[in-house]
């Protein structure tokens, strides 16, 4: 973990020694059962708080760490297999390319929380029992697997919520597509979602762009139960014309948000 996040740090490549030890299955077992989820997290959180912490994960991902890393409850781990990484990690990249396109500089602890929730975003339909009651998959992962704080498995849940309904509620106001409601009453939405959102709906409207990418398509569910809408399709520009008309709408939305 520390070698990882060392590498992407100072932007070298780690020895290939290094990288076939890492990557081989006695590694992967002892990580999981060896070493503290605290000290996991604590590693997490320096490469989250360095200038690539995309290039971190992926590495992980690359090194097949990531299911050891982000694990997630023992009732999803068959469901999810060995390879959720990849979609997730696609997530944080390209989250990670939004912000610094748009050059918004966020608060550290804004910018960690949007690219965890970035990263999470495939496994957002995703539940597990404890205590009878149904929970997020990424608040055990935060919670559990990491060692995360509480307002993160807070925030995350939050934004994973409404994403699809900010996304649904901004095209409205936008005026795009088949609007189902006037002007007036999709702005009255779109307050009450900022209220639920509370002072994460900034990094909501930075989130909905992301619901475009193939890679976020809904994780452990069937094609047509994983369906949410032709906004959350649409929230980025969606389909194969993507590029001006995504950056576009994009650029609508961060002026929202630096306003």
């Amino acid at each position: 973990m520390r070698a990882v996040r060392f590498a992407t740090r100072f932007n070298f490549a780690p020895d290939p020694a290094i990288l076939a030890a890492a990557s081989s299955e006695e590694v992967r077992q002892a990580l999981g059962s060896k070493v503290s989820r605290e000290r996991i997290g604590t590693e997490l959180e320096g490469m989250f708080s360095g200038t690539s912490p995309a290039a971190a994960v992926r590495l992980l991902h690359q090194l097949c760490l990531f299911p050891q890393v982000f694990t997630p409850p023992p009732q999803l781990q068959q469901l999810l297999g060995s390879d959720f990484g990849g979609p997730c990690t696609e997530l944080l990249e390209a989250g990670q390319v939004l912000l610094q396109e748009v050059g918004l500089q966020l608060p550290e602890e804004e910018r960690r929380l949007f690219l965890l929730a970035a990263l999470l975003l495939p496994l957002r339909r995703l539940s597990y029992t404890l205590k009878n009651k149904q929970q997020p998959a990424s608040s055990y992962i935060i919670r559990e697997s990491l060692k995360w704080r509480v307002k993160e498995v807070e925030g995350v849940t939050a934004l994973h919520a409404h994403v699809v309904g900010l996304a649904q509620v901004l095209h409205d106001v936008r005026g795009a597509g088949a609007v189902q409601s006037s002007p007036e009453q999709a702005r009255v939405q779109f307050g009450r979602t900022i209220r639920q959102l509370k002072q994460h709906w900034k990094l909501g409207v930075l989130l909905v762009p992301l619901l475009q990418l193939p890679a976020a398509a809904p994780l452990g569910l069937e094609p047509t139960a994983a369906a949410e809408g032709p906004a959350a399709a649409a929230a980025g520009g969606g389909g194969s014309e993507g590029g001006g008309a995504a950056e576009g709408q994009l650029q609508q939305q961060v002026d929202a948000v630096q306003g």
